[in-house]
Parts: structure tokens; C-alpha cells; sequence
């Protein structure tokens, strides 16, 4: 019996519309030679083994949601939200034009790894919170042919939907598992449910197109810090001004008060409501930010109104309802709390996943941060963690996080471009690695085919550590 092909897993490359050394700050990949060497070497070890292999992308190939809909593009050219916000799949197509011709190099690379009828090997391209526009049938078909997938080999580019579930492998984005806002009403359908000629726009995907866009082409390195909601906090600590700007954008993006495309007053709760009419101009923001510099009570009550503010909106409360310590909130360590919190959900999942399906090796994208962890009965998670810059302050301390503010450009430029493979033993039996494309400080190995382990136990003690 022959064993089921190996499974290269790899998400969040974020491909946008290319042209970052032309001022295209919306670009977060930039990877292209890295990215096709991979594949190369990949094509080469297939055909030399005779080894059948599956590349799959799992989730946020694409980033439509900082791609305008547009015939041409000028990467020095700030183009409205609208641009960014349409999302029918003639709207999808044109991003798609614009992606495919900023990144040629990767659609040349994966068009060599399908060339060849044997050994099998075959793309599988799920969707995630940034590109549900791949349910576009217009737009799987125009990325079959940038891969050379047409006629006969059109098999050979899937579109498999949400995730995967074969050969004891499950494959998943992620973002259902982790914050409420990047979540989709039906992932297997991701269309707007009250528009269903369009792709569904989560409140978060809302807050990228309405704010964050605008900040990236300032502030380019900010997409590095997952979550969202522990940006705030550590702006907070770190850089108040920028903080007084995200909050009250974030609070108009909630979960809570989407509930139309623009939020009537009276609709609003009155914390959120509050907070962002006291943020909602420049003088107002300067006497905030002036008394929180000058007055320590003043700036531990604003603290607490917008913990209170960010829960009612529906985001996550880093101390979970907890009464305020006597030495007061401390901003940095509510950013800490939300970042284990984020990577601990989907660790739970994986656990759920894995006893519900009995796969015995889940994987996720989504949260950036590569992490290869031992579950029971020998299964085991891994996050591929992405293709883009990410910022890993999990053991940071105060200066590292006022120097990333203060000197971006020392933290931006480094990528740790990560992703699973997936080998059958004799047995049928997968193995799954956390692997880098380009060589890192050598990891800790055991077991056989030199898959990582990491005891759940130990794992969640490191996560929720203080």
C-alpha cells in the first residue's frame, strides 16, 4: 500500500499587491525569493525521491483587505477604504490581477512545483479571516491559471474550502477559534449575510479597511503584534498618543456595535459611546494625554474606563472581571494576559479537534507565532506561523517594548519564515515538524523523523505565565 503523500503546511504569507520598494507600505510579504527557493527545493526532492506531496496553504494567502479593486495600481497612491472594502468577486478578481502581477516570482514557483503528472503533487489553498474572496469560484479558476493549472492539470490546484481532514491530519486557519471579531457567521460559506453577492467582512476585517490601513502606511511595523486588542494595551504603556488614536477606532469596529455599517448614538452603550466622543478630537485627546503624563490617579480611572469601555464593546477583559489590584492596572501586562490568552485558544481547540476527529496531528495558522506542542495520546499541535514579520515578545521586558516603539526598523526586518511538514511512516502513521525555510538556531529534537514535543502541561504553564 502506498503512503499518503507528504503534506508541506504553510499560512499567512499575506500576498499584496507587491511594490513595497516603491512605497507600497501595505505590503507585508516580502519573502518572493525565499518563498520560491522553497518550493523549488521541494519540486527537486519530489522528483528525486519519487515522493507524492501535497503544499498546502492554510488560510491568508492573500491580503484582499489592503488591495484596491482597481484596474492599475500606484504603490504611492493612498487610496480610499472604499477601495479596500468592496468585495464582490468582480471586485476580488481585480485584486487578484494586482497580487498576481506584485508577486510573479511565487505564482512562477508554485506553476514548476504542478508541471509534472509524477509524482503527484497538488496545491490546496483554504481560506482565511483576510482572503474569503478564494470562495469565488471566478477567483480560484484565475489562480489555477497563474499556476499553469488549466486543461488537465486543473486537479492538481484544490480549493478544498475551510479545512482539511485526511489521512489523520486536520488543517485549519484558526480564526474561529480565537477573537470574536475575526470570525465568520458560516466559514464553509463565508458571504455577508445580508449581502450574499459579497464575501462576509468580519468587524475585525472593518476595523483593518477603516483605520488600520491608515495607520500601516505610517506606522508600518504595527501589524507585527497580534492581537489586536493587546496593541492597545501595550500602546498604552508605551505610546500614548498612539493609544488615544486606536481605542476609539476599535471600539466603532466592536463585535458588539457592528451591527450596522454606521452605529447610531443611540444604539451605542454608554461606556463606548463615552470614551470615543472624549477621543473623537484632537483637543480632547491632547488634555487626555496630557493629565495621564501629569497626574498618576488621573491616568489609573482612565485605564479602568477603558478596560470597562473595551469589555462592553465585546472584546476580551485581560483580567477576566477581576477587581482593580491595589497597585492598579498595569497596561503592558493586560497585553501580556490577551497574547497568552490568544495562542492558549487555540491550543484548546486543537485539543477538542483532535478527540473529536481523532486526528492525531492538528495545525493552525492565524496568530503568527510558530509553536509545536505534545498532546495526549501522543498527538500533537503545531502552528505553521507565518510568511510576514511578527513580533514575539513573549519573554520581553519594558525597554524591549519602548525600543520597538521608538526604533521599529531594529525589529521589522527580521522574519522567521516557518512552516509543517507532514511525513507517512510504514504504517501510515504522520509525523509532524516544525520546519524554517531558512536555517534558525538549531531546535531541540527527539522521537523519530525528528518531530518536537512539548508536554501540554508545560506548554500551558509557559503560556500563562506572569
Amino acid at each position: 500500500m502506498s503512503r499518503p503523500p507528504t503534506k508541506i503546511v504553510l499560512s499567512d504569507t499575506h500576498l499584496g499587491a507587491g511594490f513595497v520598494e516603491a512605497g507600497n507600505n501595505l505590503e507585508d510579504f516580502t519573502s518572493d525569493a525565499e518563498f520560491s527557493k522553497l518550493v523549488r527545493e521541494l519540486t527537486a526532492e519530489s522528483e528525486r525521491r519519487n515522493l507524492s506531496m501535497d503544499f498546502v496553504i492554510n488560510g491568508d494567502f492573500i491580503e484582499f483587505l489592503q488591495v484596491p479593486a482597481l484596474e492599475s495600481f500606484n504603490p504611492q497612491t493612498v487610496y480610499p477604504p472604499e477601495s479596500y472594502a468592496v468585495a464582490t468577486e468582480q471586485d476580488a478578481l481585480r485584486k487578484v490581477e494586482l497580487v498576481i502581477q506584485g508577486h510573479r516570482q511565487v505564482f512562477d514557483a508554485l506553476a514548476r512545483f504542478v508541471s509534472a503528472d509524477s509524482p503527484t503533487r497538488r496545491i490546496m489553498i483554504l481560506w482565511g479571516n483576510h482572503d474569503p474572496e478564494l470562495f469565488w469560484a471566478g477567483v480560484q479558476n484565475r489562480l489555477r491559471v497563474a499556476m499553469g493549472a488549466e486543461g488537465a492539470r486543473r486537479g492538481q490546484v484544490l480549493f478544498p474550502g475551510e479545512r482539511i481532514l485526511e489521512n489523520g491530519v486536520y488543517i485549519e486557519h484558526g480564526n474561529q477559534y480565537a477573537e470574536s471579531y475575526n470570525r465568520f457567521s458560516n466559514p464553509a460559506r463565508p458571504l455577508d449575510p445580508k449581502y450574499p453577492i459579497r464575501v462576509e467582512h468580519p468587524s475585525g476585517s472593518k476595523f483593518v479597511i477603516d483605520f488600520f490601513n491608515d495607520v500601516e502606511r505610517e506606522r508600518y511595523w504595527v501589524d507585527g503584534v497580534k492581537p489586536t486588542e493587546a496593541l492597545v494595551w501595550y500602546a498604552l504603556a508605551y505610546d500614548t498618543d498612539f493609544a488615544l488614536k486606536v481605542i476609539p477606532a476599535l471600539i466603532k469596529a466592536s463585535p458588539v456595535l457592528i451591527a450596522s455599517q454606521k452605529i447610531p448614538a443611540a444604539e451605542m452603550k454608554a461606556e463606548p459611546m463615552g470614551l470615543t466622543v472624549d477621543l473623537g478630537c484632537d483637543e480632547s485627546r491632547e488634555e487626555i494625554a496630557k493629565s495621564m503624563r501629569a497626574d498618576q490617579g488621573y491616568r489609573q480611572r482612565f485605564y479602568v474606563k477603558v478596560r470597562n469601555a473595551l469589555r462592553e464593546a465585546g472584546y476580551s477583559d485581560p483580567w477576566d472581571r477581576q477587581v482593580v489590584p491595589a497597585g492598579g492596572l498595569k497596561p503592558a501586562e493586560g497585553g501580556d494576559r490577551l497574547s497568552e490568552r490568544y495562542r492558549d485558544s487555540l491550543v484548546d481547540a486543537a485539543e477538542k479537534i483532535s478527540d473529536d476527529t481523532g486526528a492525531k496531528v492538528v495545525t493552525f495558522g492565524h496568530t503568527h507565532q510558530p509553536l509545536h506542542a505534545l498532546l495526549k495520546d501522543n498527538r500533537v499541535y503545531i502552528n505553521s506561523g507565518a510568511w510576514v514579520w511578527r513580533g514575539d515578545f513573549s519573554t520581553a521586558g519594558p525597554d524591549t517594548w519602548a525600543d520597538l516603539f521608538q526604533h521599529p526598523d531594529l525589529y521589522a526586518s527580521r522574519r522567521d519564515l516557518t512552516y509543517v511538514r507532514i511525513d507517512y511512516d510504514e504504517h501510515e502513521e504522520p509525523c509532524a515538524r516544525l520546519m524554517h525555510a531558512v536555517p534558525p538556531p538549531k531546535p531541540v529534537e527527539s522521537g523519530r523523523l525528528g518531530c518536537l514535543v512539548m508536554p501540554l502541561t508545560l506548554l500551558r504553564s509557559l503560556l500563562r505565565k506572569r
